[in-house]
């Protein structure tokens, strides 16, 4: 097993540091939302290395002495901002954490989706259920309601799931295509973003999405919207009824993107299993995941299990993402048999490639 950096021996006094780090952590966090809010990073990564003094910022700002000073020791004190000859700028952490795009992605989907629903983690766990959800309305998952998230919680959420799977479709597109393929189910298709890529990508493949009504009919009005409503079309299921896709004969591919850690394993088995009995004999399943234990660096390992935790307290309290050893077994169960895997698409997705067994 790798040994995590922050598992290797270290003394009493950094362990006890690293501990009370931890206990602040809702505080750095919030003071990052701050300065964020008032437009202080922004402020300082305009001015780069020079930074501003503490008067010449508050004055750009229109800040009153009190937030100036508080949110500048706290940002100090937190890794974010320091000072230099009077001139305060930001930290190496600080440029980071403005300038890259997958982590102002993740701290928006952090702080507008989950923040305030982490609250019931616990909950969550004891009841079975995403007990945090209630922070946006008594529903029993997320998931019909994605379109009715109020703001910015709606705009994060969806800009979360397009930005890791966005990368990891071009990357995937052309293992969907290495052979001729008339029609494609895109089960779970949200919005059809993949759909749409699939069909910038192929001049004839027919793409049906198969995903809750709701998502339906969003993804119906964006292929319209694009001109694809004649290559674009979709199939209403909601995957936690008994319902089977009808036999599909013409589908030579089944494509799932981000779908299946969105159930429980006994969930999944069992539409892997219906998804057979729709699919032709030599109709292939490609599933796209983003996999525990097979991320490129030690920051998405810590992504995927924050992000688990989104799962229990907000979307349904039953998922998670999974290891590529548990999918195995999920195919297995279900009949089907890994023919080739892929790592290392886009952000950190695995492309397991399925047939029939």
């Amino acid at each position: 097993m790798k040994t995590s950096p922050r598992r290797n021996p270290q003394s009493a006094l950094a362990a006890l540091s690293d501990a009370h780090q931890l206990a602040m952590a809702p505080f750095a966090f919030q003071t990052a939302a701050s300065l964020k809010d008032f437009g202080i990073l922004k402020a300082l990564d305009e001015k780069g290395a020079d930074g501003l003094t503490p008067v010449a910022l508050a004055q750009t700002l229109g800040l009153d002495d009190y937030t100036r000073d508080t949110l500048m020791i706290a940002g100090e004190a937190f890794g974010l901002l320091e000072t230099v000859e009077d001139r305060v700028r930001l930290t190496k952490m600080a440029y980071f954490f403005v300038n890259d795009p997958l982590v102002q992605v993740n701290f928006d989907f952090s702080r507008d989706v989950c923040y305030e629903g982490l609250a019931a983690l616990t909950d969550s766990f004891k009841e079975g259920k995403p007990v945090g959800l209630k922070v946006f309305g008594e529903w029993p998952t997320i998931y019909p309601k994605l379109q009715s998230l109020p703001e910015p919680a709606r705009t994060s959420w969806f800009a979360f799931d397009h930005y890791y799977s966005d990368e990891a479709y071009a990357a995937a597109l052309p293992y969907v295509f290495d052979r001729p393929v008339r029609a494609l189910c895109d089960v779970g298709g949200n919005t059809g973003k993949f759909s749409r890529a699939a069909t910038d990508y192929n001049d004839t493949v027919k793409v049906t999405i198969v995903d809750l009504p709701e998502q339906c009919e969003t993804a119906q009005a964006n292929a319209k919207a694009m001109g694809r409503e004649d290559r674009i079309n979709t199939f209403p299921i909601d995957w936690l009824s008994d319902a089977v896709p009808a036999k599909r004969d013409d589908a030579d591919v089944w494509w799932m993107s981000q779908f299946l850690d969105c159930f429980s394993p006994a969930q999944i088995i069992s539409i892997l299993k219906r998804v057979r009995e729709a699919m032709h004999d030599d109709a292939r399943l490609l599933v796209l995941e983003p996999l525990v234990g097979r991320q490129p660096f030690e920051a998405g390992e810590a992504c995927v299990a924050a992000y688990s935790l989104y799962f229990t307290a907000m979307a349904n309290g039953t998922s998670r993402f999974y290891r590529y050893e548990d999918f195995l077994a999920f195919f297995e169960a279900a009949g089907f048999v890994v023919d080739a895997t892929h790592d290392g698409l886009g952000v950190g997705h695995t492309l397991m490639v399925c047939k029939k067994a």
